[in-house]
């Protein structure tokens, strides 16, 4: 079949020259309508949200991790209600498949280690696996800062684990505009507001049905690069007082890869266009493994598994990891 498609693209390469050349003005349109949107909601809700749910989006499209509530979602969310998918999204994916080959950054799952670019993939991985192994244990599920997550909504309808989202009140009011306006079914979902500077997430989970009895898994995507080091220890700490056996999945930058060419250019990137800068790295001291264990050990939490972002090597730094961390027994 590799010879047959070979020639059917050289046959067709001329045509599609052609209409990559037409599709440009539209995309710079689609990304200068998508910018403004972003821009409208600026200190509302957000605006990285939007980056692992385009992400997913791409995964569904090209069949690799199905999510059609994704896609339901994203037609009612403020910055791609406009066509973003016609527009953006669904023409590339197109052309990856006429292509018949997938950059790096678009696989799924990506390897292990992986690179900068398959950091969403990885994260999203590690957590849907470890979220599949802990809903067949019955324990109850938190999202710190879901943002436009929709994991809570695809559940099979024989699980009936307690889930929780947690988020800050301009973000999640949207989301819930948006879940209505897609007729999305949220009856399984309990949503509870919270500023994490100025509350702690457990305080705010009391009095919504939250058991601190019972064990917990806590899903903390795309958050602790934002925040600064004495709300990423208390986040850690309050796991460690749930039951042996809670974990929370969560995903970090180092602070010598923020430092590097690539990582500085990467944060003027996100603040550029968010307004949201990456604030904390962790601190290495050596290799990345032993040092995310350390760290987690000082906190209280063991390593359950660690997927590598970046390939360290002597004077080179790994990016970063996606960890899964336990609460050990007492």
């Amino acid at each position: 079949m590799r010879p047959v498609r070979a020639l059917v693209l050289i046959l067709l390469s001329p045509l599609l020259v052609a209409l990559g050349v037409l599709y440009v003005p539209v995309l710079l349109v689609g990304m200068v309508i998508y910018m403004r949107r972003l821009g409208a909601t600026r200190g509302q809700a957000s605006g990285t949200a939007y980056e692992p749910l385009q992400m997913r989006l791409v995964y569904h499209l090209l069949g690799n991790r199905p999510d059609p509530v994704a896609f339901e979602l994203t037609p009612h969310l403020p910055a791609t209600d406009w066509g973003f998918l016609p527009v953006l999204i669904s023409p590339f994916v197109w052309s990856i498949k006429l292509l018949g080959f997938i950059p790096k950054a678009f696989r799924y799952p990506p390897s292990n280690p992986t690179t900068f670019s398959g950091m969403m993939g990885a994260r999203c991985k590690l957590i849907d696996d470890a979220l599949e192994e802990h809903a067949a244990h019955g324990d109850q599920v938190v999202l710190l800062g879901a943002g436009w997550d929709v994991r809570g909504y695809r559940r099979p309808a024989d699980q009936s684990v307690p889930w929780f989202e947690v988020d800050t009140p301009g973000t999640q009011a949207i989301k819930l505009t948006a879940v209505e306006a897609a007729y999305l079914d949220a009856s399984a979902v309990t949503y509870v507001t919270c500023d994490f500077t100025e509350q702690t997430w457990l305080d705010a989970l009391d009095g919504h049905g939250f058991d601190r009895s019972r064990r917990t898994y806590v899903i903390w995507e795309g958050v602790s690069m934002y925040l600064n080091d004495e709300v990423i220890a208390a986040t850690l700490r309050a796991v460690t007082t749930l039951p042996a056996g809670s974990r929370i999945a969560f995903d970090l930058f180092t602070r010598q890869w923020l430092e590097t060419k690539l990582g500085l250019a990467a944060r003027r990137t996100v603040k550029r266009t968010y307004d949201e800068p990456w604030t904390w790295g962790l601190e290495l001291d050596g290799p990345l493994a032993p040092s995310v264990e350390a760290y987690l050990g000082a906190h209280g939490l063991n390593v359950d598994r660690c997927w590598q972002l970046g390939f360290e090597s002597e004077g080179v730094p790994a990016v970063g990891a996606v960890v899964l961390a336990a609460v050990p027994e007492r």
